[in-house]
């Protein structure tokens, strides 16, 4: 993590903007759907992925 960057949660404010890539909730639904055995006329694929790569690639690549 970069000395200079505070991700704290604390730190959202109104006005911030929150970016959602996808279907709200299909993650969600796609773990529970497993987990109880739930069967669905579609599938449902959860996207999840670790971003920590990208987003030191990011803090790398954007000065501060």
């Amino acid at each position: 993590m970069r000395a200079d960057c505070d991700l704290d949660a604390r730190r959202i404010a109104p006005g911030d903007l929150i970016l959602i890539n996808g279907r709200i909730a299909e993650h969600g639904l796609a773990v529970m759907s497993v987990r109880e055995h739930l069967e669905f006329q579609t599938d449902l694929l959860s996207d999840a992925a670790p971003l920590n790569g990208l987003v030191g690639a990011s803090w790398t690549a954007v000065p501060t």
